[in-house]
């Protein structure tokens, strides 16, 4: 069958250096209009006998100046020279690994393959890898090198945590062909991999979950020269089991508890089911900060240390004692004080949810406790002027009494009083956090009889 031109010549343009590919595709370079330099790389094939139109393989590939002579490996890898992509001089060789169809950032090969000049054309056969260089004394003569691709590829193994931070102190587990070696890494491990056997390597570290990495033949081969391999070990979690009971041994629905980690910040909430049992997995690093709720009782704050919880077992029950609300101060005397947790939304009096919940606790101390009088102190954080917090204080205050005179207090067993920003629980408050904190109610007891 006669030659026939490809679609892809023009009298316009130059179109040259063509590779075939594995999957089919023919690989050219030209400098025709709309390339993002001197010359491009494209590719096109044929579907349904009929040739398709060129695509340029993009930015990662082509630059502003020269990219050609393409050659595709039987791993659909890409190799080309490039003027411009960085280099050690003159036309470079690249290297772009075939990922799921599209060429990764292309990396220079570097020395003994590329120099100061021009080195270009390289085409690969089994271990061997031959290109043209201009190397030599005469910078206008052109000769053909031979390589030996090494087997051999260096890796430098790390490990990190699931945030990206890198561990310290780890045990590395390499395992070929049979047999496994122990290695106990102070922060990066140098080694050599060969392209011709399939390894397994394992990271582990106490308090972390062991990570696993598998690196077939053909994913070696792959690799460049001081390949970077890096084992996610994320914290190790604890399941632990939460019980919320009563001073005499009752178990408490409906209650809920907060959980937050002082060194990751990690914070989460937790409800107890029908037997006032609750879950969660913690992480191991840090303290947890425990705080319990239930209607009808006191609030619970404790705390979890990372020893502690290091000792515990998985799925180990740890029963949170809740006093109840009857008993909401330590003594019923005259000058004790709580804080209860009754927050308000920003110049707003209004009780929310959370608040009347609060409310209630004190709603049964008051029934259980008939003699005793208290003041519900209203404070607000440091934003507007001081009249303005001191007038919204006493409507908050006001509001806090309607509520509990609303379940059955008298009216003559509370004073509200507003104290405005006069007595900040935050002085310097920064955060919505911090504000919510100043704006609290307080009780005290100002009477007994």
């Amino acid at each position: 069958q006669k030659e026939q031109p490809l679609p892809i010549n023009n009298e316009a343009f130059s179109t040259g250096h063509p590779a075939t590919a594995p999957d089919g595709k023919l690989y050219f370079v030209s400098d025709k209009p709309g390339g993002y330099g001197g010359t491009d790389i494209y590719y096109l094939r044929v579907i349904n006998g009929v040739w398709s139109e060129s695509v340029n393989l993009g930015p990662t590939i082509n630059t502003s100046g020269n990219e050609m002579f393409p050659f595709i490996d039987e791993k659909g890898d890409l190799y080309f020279a490039s003027n411009t992509h960085a280099g050690m001089g003159g036309l470079d060789i690249f290297h772009a690994r075939n990922e799921n169809g599209n060429f990764a950032n292309p990396r220079n090969l570097g020395h003994p393959v590329n120099s100061s000049r021009d080195d270009f054309g390289f085409v690969l056969k089994g271990a061997k890898g031959f290109f043209t260089s201009n190397r030599g004394d005469d910078p206008k003569d052109d000769n053909i090198y031979e390589v030996t691709i090494n087997k051999m590829k260096s890796a430098a193994i790390r490990a990190v945590d699931e945030n990206g931070a890198p561990l310290e102190n780890f045990e590395l587990s390499i395992a070929v062909d049979g047999s496994t070696q122990e290695h106990n890494i102070e922060t990066v491990y140098v080694t050599s991999l060969n392209g011709e056997q399939t390894y397994t390597i394992t990271g582990s570290k106490k308090g972390y979950q062991a990570a696993t990495r598998t690196f077939s033949s053909v994913e070696i081969k792959r690799m460049v020269q001081a390949e970077q391999i890096t084992l996610t070990l994320p914290r190790a979690r604890k399941k632990i089991i939460f019980e919320l009971q009563s001073t005499d041994g009752k178990k408490l629905t409906g209650g809920m508890i907060d959980l937050r980690n002082d060194v990751r910040g990690e914070v989460s909430t937790i409800q107890s089911n029908e037997n006032g049992i609750m879950s969660a997995e913690l992480v191991s690093s840090g303290a947890w900060a425990i705080h319990a709720t239930c209607k009808d009782y006191k609030n619970l704050s404790t705390s979890l240390t990372p020893e502690r919880l290091a000792q515990m077992a998985d799925n180990e029950v740890l029963i949170l004692t809740m006093v109840p609300a009857t008993a909401l101060f330590d003594k019923n005397e005259i000058g004790q004080t709580i804080e209860l947790e009754i927050k308000y939304d920003v110049n707003k009096a209004t009780i929310r949810p959370d608040a009347a919940r609060e409310l209630d606790k004190l709603v049964v101390f008051m029934k259980k406790n008939p003699g005793v009088k208290v003041e519900l102190g209203s404070h607000t954080d440091s934003r507007g002027s001081n009249e303005a917090n001191l007038k919204l204080s006493q409507r908050r205050a006001e509001s806090a009494v309607r509520y509990l005179v609303g379940k059955g207090v008298s009216t003559k067993r509370l004073i509200p009083i507003g104290y405005g920003e006069d007595d900040l629980k935050v002085k310097d408050a920064v955060s919505e956090e911090d504000h919510q904190h100043n704006r609290r109610t307080t009780v005290k007891i100002v009477a007994v009889q």
